[in-house]
This record gives C-alpha cells, sequence and structure tokens, in this order.
C-alpha cells in the first residue's frame, strides 16, 4: 500500500468512521435490551457502509474491506478496537462462490509429456485449521491468513509444499527426527533419492540442481478465526489469547504435483524411478495425515485426511508404471486370456472379426454349415482349405477370447497414434 494510496482510502474511511462513532455514542445512552440490539444493528450496518460491493473476496480481503479496517486500525480514527471485529463479520459472510479463481490460472496438466513423467492429483479434506502468515506489509490483524494478492484466494504455494514434503521425506528416511539413522551407508540411496525429486537445498553451492518434482499451489475457499492461549507455567492459565486467521477444518483442497525429470537424470542420479515415487508416495501420507501441513503444527494445526477414492496418478500409457499399475489386472487377464494361434488369425480380419464367409446373422456358423461350405471354406497358408476340426478349435477360441482379442488390437491401434495419458487409481498405485 503506497503513500498516496493510503490517503485516498483514509479520506473514504473517515467520515465514515466518524458517523459510526456519533451513532454509537448515542446508542450507548440506551439501556438493555435496546442498546444491545441497536449496537448490533450499527456494527452490522458499518460493514455495509465501508465496502458495499462485498460479495467477492478480491473485493475484500485484497482489496476493499481490508485496506479501509487497516486504516482505521492504524489511522488514529475513533473505535479503532471495532476496526478487527468489522473485518471478521465480513470475512465470516463471505461464501465459498466468493472465492473464485479465473480460468487462465486453472491448473491443467500439459497437453502432453515424455514417457517418463507422472501427475499427481489428490484431494484432501483439513481434520484442523490451517494457517500460513500473510506477508502484506499492513494488515489489520497482527497474524492474517496468507491469500493471493489480486483475488483474495487463501492459497498454499508451490514452494511450501515442496519446503514441507522435503522435510516429511527426510523424515521418513531417518535423514532428521527423533529416529536419526546414523549408518551412513543406509542414508546414502535416500539422499540420492532427496536429490533425484527436489534438488539442492537453498544456499547449497557445490552440484546444483533442481529437482525432479514441479508442484502446484493448492487454493481454499473458507476462512474462519482460531484462539490460541498460551499458559503461564507457573499459574497454568491464559493471559494473553492470541487471534489467526485461518482455513477451518473440513475445507477441501487439492495437492497437485509433477513428476517430471529430464531425460537420462534418474540414470545420471543413480536412483530407480519406481523406488523413489513409492517413497515420496509415503512421504506424501505422512505429510498429510501424521505430520500436518500448516504452521502452528506443534499444536496440532494443518493435518488432513487423503480423499483415496478420488485421487489419481496421471501416467502415460507406455510409461513403465503403467505396467506396474496394469500389473494385477494382466495376471489375471493372462489366465483369463489365451491369445490366438496363427491359424486362427487367418479366420479373422485386421479388427479381430471372423472373415464373412464364417458368419451367419453376425454369428459364427456351426460344423454342419461348416461342412457345406464346399469349396469355399477359407485357406490355412500352404496348408489348403481349413479343416471341420480346426474350425471347431477356432470356434471354442473365439467363444472365450475373441472379445478380449478384439480389445487388444483396439489399444496396440491407440497407442500406434498418439500415446495417451490415463489416470489410475492412487489406491492400486499405493
Amino acid at each position: 500500500m503506497n503513500f498516496d494510496y493510503f490517503n485516498k482510502v483514509m479520506e473514504e474511511t473517515k467520515p465514515i468512521i466518524e458517523r459510526y462513532d456519533a451513532d454509537m455514542k448515542n446508542i450507548e445512552k440506551e439501556k438493555g435490551q435496546k442498546k444491545k440490539t441497536g449496537t448490533e444493528s450499527r456494527k452490522q450496518k458499518l460493514v455495509q457502509e465501508l465496502q458495499t460491493d462485498s460479495k467477492f473476496a478480491s473485493r475484500c480481503l485484497a482489496s476493499g474491506i481490508v485496506d479501509q479496517t487497516t486504516t482505521w486500525w492504524y489511522g488514529n480514527l475513533p473505535r479503532s478496537l471495532d476496526a478487527k471485529e468489522s473485518y471478521m463479520r465480513n470475512t465470516r459472510a463471505l461464501k465459498k462462490e466468493s472465492f473464485p479463481l479465473p480460468d487462465c490460472i486453472e491448473q491443467h496438466w500439459p497437453s502432453s509429456w515424455p514417457s517418463d513423467w507422472v501427475g499427481f492429483e489428490i484431494p484432501f479434506t483439513l481434520q484442523t485449521p490451517w494457517y500460513s502468515k500473510d506477508d502484506r506489509p499492513f494488515h489489520v490483524l497482527d497474524n492474517p491468513l496468507r491469500k493471493d494478492r489480486v483475488f483474495g484466494v487463501p492459497f498454499m504455494s508451490a514452494s511450501s509444499w515442496k519446503g514441507m514434503l522435503r522435510w516429511a521425506f527426510a523424515m521418513r528416511t531417518g535423514q532428521i527426527g527423533p529416529n536419526l539413522e546414523t549408518d551412513e551407508k543406509k542414508l546414502e540411496p535416500y539422499k540420492k533419492q532427496e536429490l533425484h525429486l527436489f534438488g539442492n537445498e537453498r544456499g547449497e553451492q557445490k552440484k546444483f540442481q533442481s529437482g525432479a518434482l514441479q508442484f502446484y499451489p493448492t487454493w481454499f475457499d473458507a476462512i474462519d478465526f482460531e484462539l490460541i492461549n498460551p499458559h503461564d507455567r507457573a499459574r497454568r492459565a491464559g493471559t494473553n489469547p492470541i487471534l489467526y486467521e485461518v482455513v477451518p477444518a473440513g475445507t477441501k483442497g487439492i495437492l497437485k504435483l509433477l513428476y517430471a525429470p529430464a531425460p537420462g537424470e534418474a540414470k545420471k542420479d543413480k536412483v530407480e524411478r519406481v523406488e523413489c515415487l513409492c517413497a515420496l508416495i509415503e512421504a506424501i501420507r505422512l505429510l498429510l495425515g501424521t505430520y500436518g501441513i500448516s504452521a502452528k503444527r506443534t499444536v496440532g494445526w494443518g493435518t488432513a485426511e487423503i480423499d483415496c477414492e478420488n485421487s489419481t496418478v496421471w501416467i502415460r500409457e507406455d510409461n513403465e508404471f503403467s505396467s506396474l499399475m496394469n500389473k494385477s489386472s494382466t495376471d489375471r487377464d493372462s489366465k483369463e486370456y489365451t491369445p490366438p494361434k496363427s491359424e486362427f488369425k487367418e479366420l479373422m480380419d485386421d479388427k479381430g472379426n471372423p472373415i464373412g464367409v464364417l458368419l451367419k446373422d453376425g454369428t459364427l456358423i456351426s460344423k454342419t454349415q461348416f461342412r457345406k461350405l464346399g469349396d469355399a471354406k477359407p485357406s490355412i497358408g500352404d496348408s489348403g482349405p481349413c479343416t471341420s476340426e480346426l474350425y471347431m478349435k477356432f470356434y471354442a477360441w473365439y467363444t472365450d477370447n475373441g472379445s478380449q482379442y478384439q480389445k487388444t488390437l483396439d489399444k496396440k491401434e491407440e497407442e500406434k497414434s498418439s500415446p495417451i495419458i490415463r489416470g489410475y487409481p492412487w489406491l492400486k498405485f499405493s
């Protein structure tokens, strides 16, 4: 907030607050219920006077009321203690639809990516409040929640995700924390994985490299307020409650990150990609479910429950992780599905359908009908016409495996045209 803007907001706000002060002095002369009702009514009217267009967070939390109440607080205007209450009243009145984001910053995956990239999309629900301090130089609250400077929407930045997840990864692997591993040989593979995923820590000068993980911010659509009341150890009583603006428990968010290594980077870092991502998934679980993603984690803030059923891992079909995803289903299919013999392929077209002479009304003909074909029987390479015995073997195979064979051909055709990025359930990967 520059000086000229500060003066402009002061000029707009000062007469509103002076009228409010005069009205409150008259109301305070009343007694009982009339005084209580009049006070509440006038405070609600004040919020409307400060900013009539308070439907969206961008007009309340990025500008508008937040600037007016801040000016009121710092500008020595009457009843400055009511500035915080006015801000809180307005903020609590905001609905979910008050936090819209424009389409231009919607977080979409790239339209295509290399075969070894993997995307994670993990919805979660906060179990306890979430807090990260805003970096505004002037604010009516001492502990405002971090919000986008343009849209006023609370968010957790990509850099915060990276830092916290790196810390959780180090905790899980025994590099830091109470379960510290002292054997350097055991720690060496974990350090290589951490370097591959997250890159060097800030301040390191040697062998600097960026990590393979690309993070997205997480946006929230609700705001509330919490009090922390530190207790005196001797008296065991709180003396100075501290107000925090927070994202309340029950709010939903999405952790979104992309594993995007440079070509040959995993080999250069001497790590196995599957092992790295499995360790990453475990770190995500610990961070959200146990450690928390908020400031004030020591009081239990920032823990969340992962929505496993709706969490998705995005993988290109020609990726090695895709085969890992399909391993269980492939094992099952290999028991149920039998590929066709070369002789059977002679009796089908390129799409896996029986050739026309073997069909009647869309279904395979019987053994008796096949015998009546005579010279019209299809040839099997250089072996001559197909025999009745071979046809019945084909008949039995096609009845059990024909549809699966056609799906296999369709999938191969798709892979030839362009690699497809498919979403797999988080539970299947983990």
